[in-house]
Formats: C-alpha cells, structure tokens, sequence
C-alpha cells in the first residue's frame, strides 16, 4: 500500500502581517511603560475623579439586584416602645422625611429579614416591624395571576410619631404610667359582603371568601396585637366560633354587642387580660321606646371600663366603640345617636374633679361621616348650631350632598322624652349629680358645672368631653397634599373611621371650612404615635378592598398612647 504524504500548507500573507503588527504594539507599549516609570507623575486630578465615578458606576451596575436588596439596612419604627428601649437605649435619629411635628423620627436600624418561602412572582417575602403582607399583586387586582415581580405597588404602613412621643423615647425611665396601643378596625361583615356583592366588583373573587378573608384579618389582628381592640361589623357567629377563641389564645379577653332585631352583626371590643381589668360593660341600643322616628334604627354602641393592673385603682379608661347609621342623607338620625352615645360616656366616665370632670376616655369607630362635616364639629369643637343645617350634608359624605331634598333640623328634632338634654347629659344623672353635692354640703368649681340641667329644644349642642382626633385627615409624609383615606371600594374612598381622645384643654377654630387645634393640653392620655394611613391615590394602585393584602374594605387605624403624665423634667432634654 503506498505511503501519502502529509502536505504543509504555507501561512497568508496577512497573517504574517497581522503577528507583525502586534509585536510592534507591544513594543511599542513597553517603551512608554519604561518612560512613564522613569518620570514623575503628573496625571491630572480631574481625570483620576472621573475615573473613580466610572468605577464606581460600573462596580454597581454589576452588583445583581437581590445581592442590593439583601445588602440593603431597613430602617423601621418599633413595634413596642418598650422593646426598643430595652434592644436599643440609644436610638439613633434618622431623617426620614417629614412627619407630624418633626422631621425627625426615632427609629433603630435592623436588617431586612428574608423568607425560607417564595411566593408565586420568585421574589422573597420579607417582613419587619411595619405591616407587610405575605403576597403582593399589581393594581390590576382582578387577575388571578400576580404579575408583578416588584414591590413598586404596595406601600407599607409606618408609625409616625409626635415630638411627645419622640421625648418619650429618649427619656424612657423619666415617666410614670403605662404605655398601650388602641385598635379600630371595620372588618365588614361577611353577610354584609354578600348583599352589597356590587360594591366589591373590582375585587377578586377569591379575596371575598369568609375562608380566606378570616385568615387575612386574623394576621393582621394578632401582627398589630394591641392592647385595646375596637372591631364593628362582627357577625354574631364569627365572634363566638373564630374571634373570641382565637383572641383568647393571644392573651385577649372580648365583649360584644349584636345589632338590634334581625341583624347579624354588631361591635366587639377586646382587651389584655394581663394589662386590664375590665369593670364595667355598658351596651347603647339607638333604637329606643321613647326615641320616636329618630331613634329606631338597629345600630349600637359598646362601651367598656377598664382599670390598667399597674395602676390606682381609682384611675380607670372608659372606651366607647360604635358604628352609626350608613345613610348619607339621614344626618339627623346619626346626631341624635352620636348624642346618646355621648350621654352615656357622660354618665360612665364622670369623676367630678375640679381639674378633670373626666377620667381618661377614648371614642373610636366607624362614624360614617367625613372629617369637618357638622357631626366631626361636635366631637372635636364641643359645639354645633343645629337649627337650619341641611340634613343630608351634616354627615359630609359625598352621596349626601347631591341630594334633592332640602329638609333642615329644627330646634324640636330630637325627642324629649328620650331625656337626654342639648348639653348631651341624660337630666336624671345631672339631677342626681346635684343632689349628691347639696347633700354633701361641697362647694367649688366642679359642683358649679353640674348645678344646672342643660336645656332642650335650644338650638345649639354641647358637650364637656374635650376630645381630639388622633390623625390629621391630611398625610404629612405627602407634604399634606393628599388626604387619608380609611375605607376604599367600587363606589367610595374617604375617611369615616376615627380615634378621638380626651385632653384636658384646648383652642378650636374653623378656617376655611376645617377644624382647626392649638395650645392642646394633654391630660390623662398622651400620643405618642399613630399607625400612618394611605391615600386614595395609593390604594388605586394597591386595587380597591378587600384584596390580596388587606381583608377588608376599611383600614384599621391604631394609636400608641401614654396613660397619666409624663414628667415635667423631659422638656428639658
């Protein structure tokens, strides 16, 4: 067989080049590598800075989004003011953009903490001390498929706290008293869902499940854990077969009040066993014998007395939880409630001192009424003129006021047979107040407001409580710009959900049709911080409520108060 022999394929002419050329570069490169060592160096600053930004922008542009993320600090409030003190003594203050009274909050630094658990999107879950749900969905809530793999959407809750609050963090051993947290929560009813399902057409239909709503609203409750809780809209069944049982295993012990006839659902306040003794439950039908056409209707009010265990005995919290008549254009019939509840805190909370008539009260609920309306008037400024107002715009909702009717109050609207005078006393309590002191033979000036009996049919309301709301109803995180909003569906985005509580004095005026306080003197309780609300505009990215991340249509809205003063000596620091 003959041998074939291997044929040796010369190179190109342009590969010789080509190896040519780059051995002439680096020759070249090392002649100036030489003369740059031998010289000394005189590069310019200008292009060493630009250099080190170039640098720098591309070290970051190469760093993966989630190592960013994971390397990032999350600067959150506490979740108990006590815990941080003890974590953390010398918190550290952040600018985090402007708030109530101060640009300065406290907050102590913490790592985000990431999940085991994946959701569908592929992101992590991570949760810290502000309340983030487990599953985030885009605004388009109607889907089924969360297609969003970004947090852009959802914008977490934060406490924001007073400057009264922000002393009481850097003081922690210079006070006395207790520190506790108070809820107010419309959790809509599941019965009330199903009826007006056509106000829900924007939510998904799985969200509207009792099964999984239950799941969302109980997280929520037992993730916030206040002290007090103030819930409406509670289906007589829920309360006994999943909330009272639940709550009594988180340290809660609960009371309730069902709606008068048919109804099934009513109010329901909780509170914990180990920070109060509960001592007095008062239940307020507003539907009542002598009440006439006005006080017929089915809603109710709770009231429970409470003794704080670190305390005197003779100190005790009265919290009025209530749900007022929805129609927009029955604003009468919601004053004439709001008078009754009123009478009763009276009667319940009344201590007869002279430097406070009452021990501390707070009011909270849903009041179907917008903030600056006629009936917020009466609670913040202690007065309205009712005689003339247009009934169906004393609640201030927007369905009232495109009303046809032109009906308006007069000075006779709410019966006198209920007994409850304009001074929103009930006569035979004030009665009995004076009694009491001519017996004793006391004069001063806590038997000098009690002499006399309030008038009826006068024209003018007014009442002794002296409270004040919790929230501003504008969002200060938003330069004020954007109102708060409490409850968000198909047809409605406002706020009707409230925190009043009393203060010893203070100055109230309205100015361009909204009230307006100053020179507030805190008595009993103190604020030092409240759970901040979201705006219309927020919520409509969030898509309307219920939805994936809160199971009903109102916002829970929480403050965080100081029973008793504080001492004098922290206005030094």
């Amino acid at each position: 067989m003959e041998r074939v022999s291997c044929l040796m394929i010369p190179r190109s002419v342009n590969s010789k080049r080509k190896e040519a050329t780059k051995k002439l570069t680096r020759k070249n490169e090392n002649a100036r590598n030489e003369v740059r060592k031998s010289q000394p160096d005189r590069t310019s600053p200008t292009r060493d800075i630009v250099q080190d930004v170039l640098t720098d922008l591309v070290n970051i542009s190469s760093v993966p989004e989630e190592v960013k993320r994971n390397q990032q600090d999350l600067n959150v409030v506490p979740a108990s003011v006590s815990d941080a003190i003890k974590s953390q003594q010398n918190a550290p203050y952040v600018n985090v953009g402007p708030v109530s009274y101060s640009k300065r909050v406290p907050v102590y630094q913490r790592k985000r903490k990431t999940n085991q658990h994946m959701t569908e999107t592929g992101h992590n879950v991570y949760t810290g001390l502000t309340w983030e749900p487990e599953v985030f969905v885009h605004q388009n809530t109607r889907s089924r498929h969360r297609e969003s793999d970004d947090r852009n959407d959802y914008y977490p809750r934060q406490w924001e706290y007073t400057k009264l609050g922000q002393q009481y963090l850097r003081h922690p051993a210079r006070h006395r008293g207790i520190e506790f947290t108070v809820m107010s929560y419309n959790i809509l009813a599941q019965n009330l869902l199903e009826n007006n399902y056509n106000l829900y057409y924007n939510s998904p239909h799985e969200v509207l499940d009792w099964r999984y709503r239950k799941k969302q609203l109980m997280r929520e409750l037992i993730y916030h854990s206040p002290d007090v809780m103030c819930l409406q809209e509670v289906n007589a069944g829920h309360f006994e077969d999943f909330f009272l049982p639940e709550l009594r295993k988180q340290g809660y012990d609960g009371v309730y009040m069902k709606r008068m006839g048919d109804k099934l659902d009513g109010c329901a306040t909780f509170y914990k066993r180990h920070k109060f003794t509960c001592v007095e439950v008062v239940r307020v039908p507003y539907s009542q014998r002598n009440g006439g056409e006005l006080l017929d209707r089915d809603n109710v009010g709770l009231i429970v007395k409470l003794i704080p265990r670190s305390m005197p005995s003779n100190r005790s919290l009265t919290v009025a939880n209530t749900h007022l008549l929805f129609n927009p254009r029955r604003g009468d019939i919601k004053l004439a409630q709001l008078m009754v509840l009123l009478a009763e805190i009276d009667k319940c909370a009344y201590s007869g001192a002279s430097y406070d008539k009452y021990n501390a009260v707070i009011m909270c609920g849903d009041f179907n009424s917008e903030p600056h309306s006629d009936i917020y008037k009466l609670i913040i400024m202690g007065f309205l003129k009712y005689e003339g107002l247009l009934i169906r715009e004393i609640s201030g909702q927007q369905e009232g006021r495109y009303g046809r009717s032109n009906s308006t109050l007069g000075k006779h609207f709410f019966p006198e047979q209920a007994g409850i005078s304009d001074d929103c006393q009930y006569c035979y309590v004030v009665s009995e107040r004076v009694q009491h002191s001519s017996g004793t033979g006391n004069s001063g000036d806590a038997d000098n407001d009690i002499q006399v009996i309030g008038p009826q049919g006068s024209g003018q309301l007014r009442h002794d409580l002296h409270f004040i709301s919790v929230y501003e109803h504008w969002l200060s995180r938003l330069r004020y710009r954007y109102r708060e909003v409490t409850t968000h569906h198909g047809k409605a985005a406002c706020s009707v959900d409230y925190l009043f509580y009393g203060v010893r004095s203070g100055m109230t005026r309205i100015y361009e049709g909204e009230v307006q306080t100053k020179d507030v003197r805190e008595g009993h309780l103190c604020l030092l911080a409240r759970y901040g609300l979201l705006s219309s505009y927020e919520l409509n990215d969030m898509g309307s409520l219920p939805n994936y991340q809160y199971g009903s249509d109102h916002l829970c809205v929480i403050a965080r108060v100081f029973a008793d003063k504080i001492k004098e000596i922290i206005s030094g620091g």
